[in-house]
């Protein structure tokens, strides 16, 4: 690999332990107890059996342990939280064991089949990997909050002179202010200003949707800009809208702004084209997000031709769908992780419930591994509050199966 993904891999001075690890890591499948929990018993016993030096020793065991941790990060959680971050990097401990858990987290992938380990899972990964880095590397920080200002000062200055009506200095000081760290790092400073200059535009009660094409990591992320009174039950419209063009769901990010401005964020593949989707294609989409956004008729999911008769796609629609609450990762959010097979609409579908239970969603990721799929939801109450009332979890639990349920009938 030319990446940075095999640049990091030529780094690796003890490449043996990496390799050792590799085999090691999925023996401890066909266990009825966690497979990384019984994989640490029999890396335990190996290391012992090898009389590996007790660092060496240490870091086998660590990596067949841990061997999901970065993944499960990466694809089912904010990792625009810093405090996520440094949670994961004081776990690692040091940028050589690090170094490792990368290339094997991507090796893992790239062994479940063809095409899984692509080039945007990748880009995700080593996002991950550089941002820990720079914390184990001895950033502080003091040096975080300085670089984050710097950004919002160079957002400024990329306005500067965009003031054309009166009050517009103000707005967009709020509006800077309002952007999270994390969105701030990942757009260049004229691309964050630029979406701002359209946000001022939109008329009330109106919405915009544009697009960009990544040739790195040949995906289409679509921006949606929504103007204040149409913030609630947003979401799921935008989502059903992109089912009905059958674009494919990667992640999602919600935010938030002053003035009650919400600005939606959708990284997605599209498999009607290899390649850069055509300029009219992107358009069309737009259109549809943008006519989503202002209306309540339910879309019209597409359907697609596949074989149901599999034995493989009979194996995972048997498979029960799980619904996991997590109210420890995050100190802001309660986190829904929903486990079951992809089919049409099924995001729309998870997205609307979630809506019904009168829940607002921050952030969405969404995985899909073959036909297994784990979203995750980043959710609040309306009045921004995590959920812990059990009985309120409870039911969030029962609607969303049922939901589900109801959804695989229809499709």
């Amino acid at each position: 690999d030319e990446g940075p993904l095999g640049a990091v891999c030529r780094q690796i001075k003890r490449r043996h332990t990496l390799h050792l690890a590799l085999l090691l890591h999925d023996l401890g499948k066909g266990h009825e107890e966690d497979h990384s929990d019984v994989g640490l018993q029999i890396a335990t016993d190996v290391v012992g059996r090898l009389r590996l030096p007790e660092r060496e020793a240490e870091m086998v065991k660590f990596l067949v342990h841990k061997h999901l941790l970065m993944s499960h990060l990466a694809f089912r959680r904010d990792t625009s939280d810093d405090q996520l971050i440094v949670r994961f990097a004081v776990e690692v401990g040091s940028p050589e064991v690090l170094q490792m858990l990368f290339v094997l987290t991507c090796a893992d992938l790239a062994a479940v089949g063809p095409g899984v380990l692509n080039r945007w899972k990748v880009e995700v990964l080593t996002d991950l990997y550089n941002r820990t880095m720079h914390h184990l590397a001895g950033s502080s920080a003091t040096d975080s909050a300085q670089k984050i200002d710097e950004q919002r000062s160079q957002v400024r200055a990329c306005l500067s002179g965009e003031e054309d009506g009166e009050g517009d200095a103000e707005w967009y000081d709020a509006q800077i202010d309002a952007l999270p760290p994390g969105y701030l790092s990942g757009f260049a400073p004229e691309d964050v200003a630029g979406t701002f200059k359209r946000l001022r535009r939109l008329q009330s009660g109106a919405a915009d949707a544009w697009a960009r094409y990544l040739p790195e990591s040949q995906t289409v992320e679509f921006f949606v800009g929504v103007d204040q009174g149409r913030g609630r039950g947003v979401f799921y419209r935008l989502t059903g809208a992109l089912a009905s063009k059958g674009v494919k769901v990667l992640s999602a990010e919600i935010q938030t702004l002053s003035d009650a401005l919400v600005l939606d964020r959708f990284l997605v593949e599209d498999p009607d084209f290899s390649g850069e989707p055509p300029a009219e294609r992107l358009e069309s989409v737009c259109q549809a997000l943008v006519t989503s956004a202002q209306s309540d008729q339910p879309p019209k999911i597409r359907k697609v031709w596949s074989d149901r008769t599999k034995p493989s796609h009979e194996a995972l629609a048997s498979m029960p769908t799980q619904v996991r609450i997590d109210n420890n990762t995050s100190e802001k959010y309660t986190i829904v992780d929903v486990f079951t097979f992809d089919r049409m609409g099924l995001l729309y579908t998870i997205a609307r419930t979630l809506y019904e239970l009168e829940l607002s969603i921050g952030v969405a990721r969404i995985g899909t591994y073959l036909d297994q799929v784990v979203d995750v939801f980043y959710v609040t109450d309306q009045g921004g509050a995590k959920i812990v009332d059990e009985d309120r979890l409870g039911e969030i639990r029962r609607r969303l199966h049922e939901a589900i349920g109801e959804s695989d009938e229809s499709s």
